[in-house]
């Protein structure tokens, strides 16, 4: 959408203002089993509605979304998250399995609703344990009002880092050593390599002005990205307008969404998209007592030192709120706090995260409950299935093959700062109230 929504515009603080336009926008999304070729090989993946990446999920901003997801597999528990939503006044439709629900069970479902109360680019994917790197992962738009005008919206263009062994089996080999190399790098879930596969092809025309919504959904790596020598003009970083400013190249990390606007010059769309780094595997010394910050009530700054003792650049993810850069330095902090989320999807799952309580006093009691009763469904199967996992996405389980229960007060790999209210959970498997 080109210009403003009146009385709203982009300069609106979309995290205490938002429109509410009384449309609500369904999806179903079905979780399944499926081999597809997106570099050209073969690979069993867990896909969303038979297609990788998924259903391409739109509204407007203040629409509600009404999103029931199937999980159709017989061996995995799955869940959904909207990745950079502050689900304000709706915690617990946030999809984190561990944190504000449990996962959902094969052959059931949960329906998910919630206010767009941003606007701009997303992803939503799965946060159970390193499901999103096997397929289960989409893009979302929220149209609202932009800071610079354009001709034509191009879409999504995620980029990803891509394995061909399972993600899941190579988290846990990453804990024996460095993490592996990516084997190739995909374009709106595709890529050609060597003589297999195929580019993701987009038409444009000379002299006409494009917007790009670039999203990095990687496991592992970070990009830097150019257009074919060509100038762009950054119009929205995640879900913030921001004032434009024109380069040749920008730095994408992991999880992180980019709006570019660009007037193809000449007619080529060779992209050119330079894999930078493969990040060091690490877990902190997590401990229930040290991993969980309660914040107290709202409307006060927090204010944290974050020290990178890692030998290449790291990313650290806050989770649900937006955050101000106060400075960069060189040397190493006299005191520092341990990172708070990192978002390498083996990192989280070997323990590197906190979590933060905001706002316990408005936590909804009705909301919880039925989280609790959405819990009991998947403890009924977990409980009898043969298949434990090494770690749900947030935390770490015991190596137990006969138990395979949740090591209680041990890990808790998440942090959680939703919008104004928090939901935090105890334990991965078993449901409780906050």
């Amino acid at each position: 959408m080109n210009g403003a929504l009146p009385p709203f515009n982009a300069n609106t603080d979309s995290e205490t203002q938002w429109p509410v336009t009384g449309v609500e926008k369904f999806y179903d999304l079905h979780i399944s089993k499926k081999t597809l070729s997106p570099d050209g090989n073969a690979k069993e993946m867990l896909v969303i509605n038979g297609q990788y990446p998924g259903t391409l999920i739109q509204a407007q901003w203040g629409d509600r979304l009404t999103i029931t997801v199937y999980n159709d597999m017989t061996d995995n528990g799955t869940s959904m998250h909207w990745h950079g939503i502050i689900q304000a006044n709706s915690t617990t439709q946030d999809g984190v399995n561990g944190i504000t629900e449990c996962p959902i069970a094969p052959g059931k479902s949960r329906r998910y609703s919630f206010i767009a109360t941003q606007h701009g680019t997303t992803w939503y994917h799965s946060h159970y344990s390193g499901q999103y790197g096997d397929g289960i992962v989409g893009t979302m738009i929220i149209y609202g009002p932009a800071t610079a005008n354009y001709d034509e919206d191009l879409g999504t263009f995620p980029i990803t880092d891509w394995y061909k062994r399972n993600v899941y089996q190579l988290g846990i080999a990453s804990e024996a050593g460095a993490p592996p190399t990516a084997d190739t790098s995909l374009i709106n879930g595709t890529m050609k390599v060597g003589t297999v596969g195929s580019y993701s092809k987009t038409n444009m025309v000379k002299g006409k002005k494009y917007r790009l919504r670039l999203i990095n959904t990687s496991v592992d790596n970070m990009y830097q990205v150019s257009l074919d020598g060509h100038d762009f003009e950054v119009v929205a970083a995640d879900f913030v307008p921001i004032k434009p400013y024109n380069t040749t190249w920008l730095f994408i990390g992991i999880g992180q969404r980019s709006e570019l606007d660009v007037e193809w010059s000449h007619p080529t769309v060779k992209y050119v998209f330079d894999n930078q780094i493969s990040l060091l595997a690490a877990t902190p010394n997590n401990t229930i007592g040290k991993n969980v910050i309660n914040l107290g009530e709202g409307n006060k700054w927090h204010f944290f030192a974050i020290q990178n003792l890692f030998g290449l650049p790291h990313p650290i993810h806050l989770h649900g709120h937006d955050f101000y850069i106060l400075g960069q330095f060189g040397s190493q902090f006299t005191e520092a706090m341990v990172p708070q989320l990192n978002f390498i999807a083996w990192h989280v799952a070997q323990g590197l995260g906190l979590q933060f309580i905001e706002r316990p006093s408005l936590i909804s009691r009705p909301a919880l409950q039925a989280v609790d009763n959405e819990c009991k469904v998947w403890d009924a199967w977990y409980n009898t299935t043969p298949f434990k996992k090494f770690d749900s996405g947030l935390r770490k389980e015991k190596r137990d093959a006969l138990m395979g229960m949740v090591l209680e007060g041990v890990y808790l790999l998440f942090f959680m700062v939703l919008g104004k209210k928090v939901v935090w959970w105890d334990r991965w498997g078993k449901g409780g109230m906050a």
